[in-house]
């Protein structure tokens, strides 16, 4: 290792880790000369890292403390898990630097902060030559503002609303955070800077890209190792192919070949991905294309002899199967919306600038059907946490402002899946029903997303998540659910699934629910809401 004035050396070993291993180093004859050395034992996911020190002023102790590991001054180790040998080599190179920074210089202070009860209107003045703005409550931490959601919180209308509605509560670390720990940060949340926060209080900011560059010693804005705003990959290729019949699993495959032939690369993205995770049965599969989803369509469809539909100004498409099932396609773009419950503008974009757009963390997750990396899951925004923990959560602070809809889609997969919202994403959802937001979204919209809630198998809990959350009360002029609307609602679903899973029956589900929601409002009103939501027929 490049270490001034100093012998360091690092070398690796493939073999499984023993005590044996760390005995014998002494008696390695290149290591004697050595002031001190690190060897790192390759295991099947993991490395296993050796330190050992002759020289008082190289602490392998500490060194190893700042990857998690244990020992003192003339020896330690420790186990490292997602890093590359020459990854590895580089951190030791920085850490065992003669003139190395201690942790806590990398924590700045110049953000501006503001109040929390400060206007959006008067804590865009607060920002000049800053992207963030840290939002802090009697000198406790809240959340952060970036420019970007301050300038679309007053393009929507929002510039007198108080800061902490809309502070977006970063990932934080600790003044004494480890060097690995914010490394393994660094590669796992899409963000430019950790707020420091102790005990509540705001200490501070680390930035991403000046950690990186001091360790790395590159200075210039330019590709450097792979922490970097690196996702989450999981080999997901055995559940896809338990997953979906054979003939669905080739066709998947056989689209990833003809996107790799035509230089694209090729995704399952969404509820499905979402479903094979959580092993839910789930033949609707979205395919986004980074390139040209209409020319990958043509080129596979007509190849095939399959029926298909593309749509140029949209960048979609889809395919028919001769199975009757169908492949929905779509360039992958970028959305902007011009006020709250539009339609958004869209553009080209990346696989991650698409996925950013989605509307819960949970339908974020993407699998690669590229031939090169076929079966490949992608987590960008730690959805496989989320999942895991039950959890919806949106991905920015102004996502039910952009789109209402967002609201009863929250409360649907919550009720379906039997999921909670997570804190920040209730208060935002409560926020957004309380200002009437609902109003700004297309009642055809409302529509569709009603009859969607109506035909789920969780039909009662998601309409008891509605009532809790006052959106029946707001859609339907003061609508709640009592003791007695409680107990109709509970027979019809049990009625309905009896007659469609027992005996194969299909009665229209909209209709029933509404009857028993709206059955004792006056007939003139319950007409009026009926065709405000497009139900009149």
């Amino acid at each position: 290792l490049p270490v001034e004035g100093k012998k360091v050396y690092i070398s690796t070993l493939y073999r499984k880790y023993s005590k044996d291993v760390a005995w014998i180093l002494k008696y390695i004859k290149p290591f004697e000369p050595a002031d001190a050395y690190f060897l790192v034992v390759n295991q099947k996911s993991k490395k296993f890292i050796i330190g050992r020190s002759k020289d008082e002023s190289i602490d392998v102790g500490k060194i190893l403390y700042q990857l998690d590991g244990g020992g003192h001054k003339f020896a330690a180790s420790t186990t490292i898990v997602g890093f590359s040998y020459d990854e590895i080599k580089t951190f030791l190179t920085f850490l065992t630097a003669k003139h190395q920074k201690p942790l806590t210089s990398f924590i700045k202070t110049d953000l501006p902060t503001v109040e929390a009860d400060l206007s959006i209107e008067e804590v865009k003045s607060y920002l000049g030559r800053y992207r963030y703005v840290v939002v802090l409550q009697n000198g406790r931490y809240v959340g952060i503002l970036n420019d970007k959601l301050i300038n679309n919180a007053i393009k929507h209308g929002f510039s007198n609303e108080k800061a902490i509605v809309f502070a977006e509560e970063l990932i934080t670390v600790s003044p004494d955070v480890s060097f690995i720990q914010l490394l393994k940060m660094f590669s796992t949340y899409q963000t430019d800077i950790f707020p420091v926060v102790e005990k509540g209080y705001y200490k501070g900011v680390i930035y991403k890209k000046e950690f990186v560059s001091e360790i790395s010693g590159i200075k210039e804005d330019k590709p450097i190792f792979l922490p970097i705003s690196k996702p989450k990959t999981v080999n997901y290729l055995n559940r896809v192919k338990k997953f979906f019949p054979l003939e669905i699993f080739q066709t998947l495959k056989e689209v990833g070949e003809y996107a790799e032939k035509l230089g694209y690369r090729a995704f399952i993205i969404g509820g499905v991905v979402r479903d094979i995770v959580l092993n839910k049965e789930n033949l609707d599969v979205d395919i986004i294309v980074e390139g040209s989803a209409v020319d990958l369509i043509k080129a596979y469809a007509k190849d095939k002899n399959f029926n298909f539909y593309v749509y140029p100004e949209f960048m979609t498409g889809v395919i028919l199967l001769p199975n009757g099932l169908k492949l929905d396609f779509a360039t992958a773009r970028k959305e902007e919306y011009d006020s709250p419950g539009s339609y958004p503008k869209v553009e080209k974009a990346n696989l991650f600038e698409d996925l950013y757009r989605r509307d819960f963390t949970i339908n974020t997750l993407a699998i690669e059907i590229t031939k090169s990396n076929f079966g490949k899951l992608i987590d960008y925004f730690n959805g496989l946490i989320d999942i895991k923990e039950k959890r919806i959560r949106i991905l920015h602070s102004l996502s039910f402002v952009e789109d209402p809809i967002r609201i009863l889609r929250a409360l649907r997969f919550a009720g379906r899946l039997n999921f909670k919202l997570e804190k920040k994403t209730e208060n935002l959802l409560i926020y957004a029903v309380e200002r009437d937001l609902l109003n700004f979204a297309p009642t055809g919209r409302i529509n569709l997303e009603l009859n969607l809630t109506f035909k789920e198998e969780n039909t009662f809990e998601i309409l008891m998540l509605m009532d809790r959350y006052k959106v029946l009360y707001k859609l339907f002029a003061g609508l709640s659910i009592d003791q007695n609307k409680e107990k109709g609602l509970i027979k019809l679903q049990d009625s309905l699934l009896l007659l469609e899973k027992v005996l194969g029956i299909q009665f229209p589900k909209n209709s029933n629910y509404l009857y028993v929601l709206l059955g004792n409002y006056p007939e003139e009103i319950t007409y009026n809401l009926l065709k405000k939501y497009h139900f009149e027929k």
